[in-house]
């Protein structure tokens, strides 16, 4: 393992040392995912993991410039529903995810459920710069009732009482106790909290102020199984509504809604839209378990205007996956993918103004295509270069 961990450091070291320093992408054709447009030949002057300069190219490439003629130029992409930290769960496992992830174009995550431990030790490596890694942005994720934390959870994610995972109780805590507890996962970088299951409206309306009085996102489960239904939580304060299989009331494996399911559906979706809440779809973890009906729910919710994300809730790197099923099963445009992958993701982490775009003063996350996303998205796959807080982390060599 330590040779092999080493190996990869080399790896790494070996592309940072050919562009150490600030760094000067030229003449690239970068593309604005707000709005579409693209404005060609610019310049990007990067320093200290920040964009510092844009403008459009004049003269000739000059020395220690990257040349990015004719290739295009988009934020890097944001995985929006993994359990990343599950996976790293030491140092060869993190080295191993963080280049697959890198290699995909994913320089940010959301981690929705896994052990803080995981987070802090590959969050240690990076500073070392053992390797190069996406930035995990991590939630903790409550569950109540009367479930039962299955093996895998208490070894990984899902543990009885810690700040960054509870089986905590709402009706039996007062509100000086939920604090409390919402203060422990402050104090160790949580970024929002996941409530899992079994919550009902009631404890949620209880819940939620108080996590967003301290400043943290409220993302949980679509439904909460024996807790609030779809259209209760659309309506109670949540940010991100996890799984489109789980909005409607039957979710049982099967291939689509039945006409009668849609009125409900719309209810929800409608709900959705007026309180700005945004759907965390994983549609290929649909297509794994067999929900294909949730094409259908994602569909609809964005002909009705919610906001989709990029999101997959599977092992390994899977966004290019999901992006695929989300364009031939949704009618999801690839302008309106890119959105869902970079600032649709910086918005639900409250991050809007630094990551998922490509403007003077974001964090220098950036993907060099070789092709053009907006008329074929498979280009998110064809990157030539993966730029990662202003350090080249991936050089695709075959792609000169």
């Amino acid at each position: 393992m330590t040779k092999l961990l080493s190996f990869l450091f080399l790896a790494f070291l070996c592309v940072q040392m050919l562009f150490a320093g600030d760094l000067v992408l030229y003449n690239g054709n970068i593309i604005d995912v707000r709005t579409g447009k693209i404005a060609y030949n610019q310049t990007i002057h990067i320093k200290d993991g920040r964009i510092t300069k844009i403008s459009t190219s004049k003269g000739k490439l000059r020395q220690g410039q990257i040349d990015v003629t004719g290739k295009f130029i988009v934020p890097g992409l944001i995985d929006s529903h993994t359990h990343y930290s599950n996976f790293c769960i030491d140092s060869v496992g993190a080295a191993n995810m963080s280049q697959l992830y890198l290699k995909n174009g994913v320089t940010t995550v959301r981690d929705l459920g896994g052990n803080y431990l995981y987070i802090k030790e590959y969050n240690r490596l990076r500073a070392e710069r053992a390797f190069y890694g996406p930035d995990i942005f991590y939630s903790s994720i409550w569950a109540t009732g009367d479930f039962l934390m299955p093996e895998y959870h208490s070894a990984g994610s899902l543990q009885k009482d810690t700040p960054w995972s509870r089986k905590f109780s709402v009706k039996d805590s007062t509100d000086a106790a939920i604090e409390r507890a919402v203060i422990e996962a402050k104090e160790i970088g949580a970024s929002g909290f996941k409530l899992y299951i079994h919550y009902t409206r009631d404890e949620l309306d209880r819940l939620i102020p108080i996590i967003r009085k301290h400043g943290l996102s409220v993302w949980a489960h679509s439904a909460q199984v024996t807790g609030a239904d779809a259209l209760q939580t659309a309506t109670s304060g949540v940010q991100v509504m996890s799984h489109a299989y789980m909005i409607p009331k039957n979710y049982y494996p099967r291939k689509s809604l039945a006409d009668s399911e849609y009125s409900y559906l719309a209810e929800i979706l409608d709900s959705m839209k007026a309180h700005g809440v945004y759907l965390d779809a994983t549609l290929a973890l649909s297509h794994q378990s067999g929900t294909l009906f949730a094409s259908d729910v994602i569909k609809e919710a964005h002909r009705r205007g919610v906001k989709v994300l990029v999101g997959t809730d599977l092992p390994d790197c899977q966004i290019h996956k999901e992006t695929a099923l989300l364009s031939s099963e949704c009618g999801m445009s690839n302008l309106d993918l890119l959105q869902s992958a970079t600032i649709y993701g910086a918005e639900v982490l409250g991050r809007q103004s630094s990551l998922g775009i490509i403007t003077k003063g974001a964090e220098a996350d950036i993907l060099v295509l070789n092709s053009n996303p907006l008329e074929d998205i498979s280009a998110l796959k064809d990157i030539f270069y993966t730029i990662s807080n202003g350090s080249v982390v991936y050089v695709n060599n075959f792609a000169q």
